[in-house]
């Protein structure tokens, strides 16, 4: 059965795949270090602490919705726009030397705000632009 889904998954899904755990465990990430995600939203302004509730809520969704090839483009896309808020926000940080955790923890394993971490953040931008571009390719193709 493994074998046989194996066999099944191209390269759109394994990329997708990767991209989905890298949302949800940066969420649940988030979630289990909710105050400290919170505090670096509203050491930066009081009014993104509204933000912090739904910038969870929307990394596991998105997380979630690339497991299925029907919600994968609307899921990347959106993926896509946080990924990008996100690299800014990061670069952002790293350039007035506010640099400090990101709160996305799991997946990173708790790195500072460093050009590493914005490189990765540009590698999973490349990745999904790879997921959109090629599963519209392979709808033109059925």
């Amino acid at each position: 059965m493994f074998k046989k889904f194996l066999y099944r998954v191209d390269e759109v899904d394994f990329v997708s795949y990767f991209l989905s755990l890298a949302f949800i465990s940066a969420g649940l990430s988030k979630i289990l270090n909710f105050d400290f995600f919170r505090l670096e939203l509203v050491s930066m302004s009081k009014l993104f602490e509204f933000f912090a509730l739904l910038v969870i809520v929307s990394e596991v969704w998105i997380g979630v919705g690339l497991i299925f090839r029907g919600s994968r483009m609307v899921s990347m896309f959106f993926g896509l726009i946080m990924l990008f808020h996100f690299t800014v926000f990061v670069l952002y940080r790293y350039i007035t030397g506010s640099s400090s955790g990101c709160g996305c923890g799991v997946f990173f394993i708790n790195w500072r705000t460093d050009l590493i971490h914005i490189v990765l953040n540009f590698i999973l931008i490349i990745l999904s632009f790879f997921v959109l571009i090629n599963s519209n390719k392979r709808r033109e193709v059925k």
